[in-house]
């Protein structure tokens, strides 16, 4: 009579360690809530695929992430655990921890995707607009520096020029940037008035 009774056992032992992982998920999304609530002036810098621009005032998009999203979290965690060198897991859990704020979380998942693919751009484009926000801003800097070294990413090259004048006290270098991506005649012209913008009173 054993046998017929692992399944249920099998599904149930799976299902409590969804519900695990759901309350942990849900405690890191509550943590990064607070943050976010102590910390209302921080600069989001935008580098997302789906997404454009830099300097933008972090303090919309307060809600934390739905039911469904967790859930899908959840699935993608537990499916890491069979397959922990998965880049493209890794890279999607750390868009999801990006869009509910938890820039650790996120951060962790980037420096294995980072380690697993040597050459890929985004794990560090993505790192760098992780540690800003964790206001490292030295290592922010330094990834959006190595993701410049492998690809060219004007977006990348203003949220490297933002970070350079407003927070390591390298005016000349900021201004540099930002000319030569105004310069540039392959810039997007909505990021070529954020450049602009940002790099007003560099003269």
């Amino acid at each position: 009579m054993a046998g017929p009774n692992r399944l249920p056992l099998l599904q149930l032992s799976r299902r409590l360690a969804l519900a695990l992982i759901l309350a942990a998920l849900a405690l890191m999304f509550l943590a990064s809530f607070a943050y976010r609530l102590s910390h209302p002036s921080l600069v989001k810098l935008e580098n997302r695929p789906e997404e454009s621009g830099a300097g933008e005032q972090a303090g919309g998009g307060m809600s934390g992430p739905s039911a469904d999203s967790m859930r899908h979290i959840a699935e993608l965690m537990t499916r890491l655990s069979s397959e922990p060198e998965s880049y493209d897991l890794r890279l999607e859990l750390a868009e999801h921890f990006m869009d509910g704020a938890d820039w650790k979380s996120a951060a962790a998942m980037l420096n294995k995707a980072a380690e697993l693919r040597p050459l890929a751009v985004q794990p560090r484009i993505y790192l760098g607009y992780c540690l800003f926000n964790l206001e490292d801003y030295r290592g922010a800097a330094g990834h959006y520096e190595q993701a410049l070294a492998l690809e060219y990413d004007a977006t990348a090259k203003v949220n490297l020029a933002y970070i350079y004048k407003n927070f390591l006290n390298m005016e000349a270098v900021a201004a540099k940037l930002f000319d030569e991506v105004i310069a540039d005649p392959s810039t997007a012209e909505d990021l070529r008035r954020v450049a602009r913008d940002l790099g007003a009173g560099q003269d």
